[in-house]
């Protein structure tokens, strides 16, 4: 499939990749408010796709969530965990785009 992409180089894609988990600092200012921006929408689909999750997982509506009796199960802690960190990366993310 590579070879059907025009100007496609191995060489160029690893290069890629590497700068994924590379130092941010050094990036140029327009490369780092691109890497921001697109791990920004990756956070945000990742809280979209945990809180369908949620909401499948319970089934009810925010009336039933107050009055809710019995505790939650170790699955529906484990997304509700997950979107607190990806909510508070996600304003993080945010503050620091407004800062550049």
């Amino acid at each position: 499939m590579a070879r059907s992409v025009k100007g496609y180089t191995l060489a160029t894609y690893l290069a890629l990749m590497s700068r994924m988990g590379g130092d941010v600092e050094r990036m140029s200012p327009r490369a780092r408010k691109a890497y921001l921006k697109r791990r920004l929408r990756l956070i945000e689909a990742q809280i979209r796709a945990l809180s369908d999750r949620l909401y499948a997982q319970s089934g009810d509506t925010a009336h039933h969530w107050t009055i809710r009796q019995e505790p939650f199960d170790d699955d529906r802690w484990a997304v509700l965990v997950s979107l607190d960190y990806l909510i508070a990366a996600r304003e993080s993310l945010k503050t620091a785009m407004r800062t550049l």
